[in-house]
């Protein structure tokens, strides 16, 4: 097992690097940058702007050299003097960061536990209940949260807050407590924010993993091993327990990275709609200020999550099944 693990982190290194040269090439594939945003900006309040100036401000971004050099520079920062520049507003983007990544990772991390704490039990009911009432109801919740638009069900959310509960569930605080130090009551007034984003990130892939649980389940109900032990007089709890959902859940571990990407995915446009100081709004107005290099690393970052993600799917699926990390052995 140790062996297996290994050999996968050691496969993830060139795969990450070759991730980090399309990252790159992608965010600077637009036209324009930075300095012609400022320069604009510059012209638009009567400011002369002659092109030595713009030189100066294309070096002081380090834009007037080749491609390679660039990148090289940008991953050279990042791997050895951890420094990811500035941004538009002056600030460190370590800083900027620091600020959005740790409720970027609480909000995905609470939908992922939810999602699947919820899904598998649910799963696992509706195919050993098929055809029943309370089949039929979760195979409609399912369908609902695959269906439902994530942003179009946080306008309902704030608005039915705002109307039943007088409660505005924007941002991550209230105003009383943005600039107030850590307390219990900035604890709980927190809390009493998070829970519509988590709740409204993790619906889709409660419903994507019901599925999965659920037609795998009636699968493996259908086999013959499982036939055979009922004959036998096998406990039917203990039937299913033991065998048929260890097996229905392959598909579900093996597809755990696709999971966290679309949690993540649809945790960029909820932070939008729902103000959230989160990765995915940050990324929309670096992007909107051509910021590339914030841009940038923020996609490294998403990209970075979604490997751990396979990564862990990897050793996992490995564990639950044998026959995978014994396959190279075999052959």
């Amino acid at each position: 097992m140790g062996i297996y693990i290994v050999n996968r982190l050691l496969t993830i290194i060139p795969l990450w690097l070759m991730l980090s040269i399309i990252t790159f090439f992608l965010i600077e594939l637009p036209p324009g940058d930075v300095v012609s945003n400022e320069v604009i900006a510059l012209r638009a309040q009567n400011i002369e702007v002659d092109e030595p100036m713009i030189q100066r401000l294309r070096a002081q971004w380090g834009l007037d050299d080749h491609f390679h050099v660039r990148y090289l520079r940008w991953i050279e920062n990042i791997l050895v003097r951890r420094d990811l520049g500035r941004s538009v507003n002056g600030r460190k983007n370590v800083d900027v960061l620091l600020e959005a990544l740790p409720y970027t990772v609480i909000i995905g991390a609470s939908s992922l536990i939810l999602s699947l704490g919820v899904a598998i039990p649910l799963g696992i009911f509706s195919a050993t209940h098929q055809y029943s009432i309370a089949d039929y109801i979760i195979t409609f919740l399912a369908f609902a949260g695959l269906g439902a638009p994530g942003w179009l069900l946080a306008i309902i959310v704030a608005w039915a807050s705002l109307y039943f509960l007088d409660f505005v569930p924007l941002g991550i605080s209230s105003l009383e407590y943005m600039a107030a130090p850590m307390s219990w009551e900035k604890a709980l007034d927190t809390a009493k924010h998070l829970w519509a984003p988590i709740f409204l990130t993790a619906l889709p892939s409660l419903g994507a993993t019901i599925r999965i649980v659920r037609n795998n389940l009636l699968d493996q109900l259908g086999q013959q091993y499982v036939v055979t032990a009922r004959a036998k007089g096998l406990q039917e709890s203990k039937l299913v327990r033991k065998y048929p959902v260890k097996i229905a859940l392959n598909p579900l571990i093996s597809d755990f990275g696709m999971l966290v990407y679309g949690i993540f995915a649809g945790q960029g446009l909820i932070g939008i709609v729902l103000g959230l100081p989160t990765l995915g709004p940050l990324l929309l107005h670096s992007l909107l200020a051509q910021d590339m290099i914030l841009a940038g690393t923020i996609l490294l970052i998403y990209a970075s999550i979604i490997w751990l993600a396979t990564l862990a799917s990897d050793v996992l699926l490995a564990w639950f099944d044998p026959r995978i990390r014994f396959e190279g052995t075999a052959r």
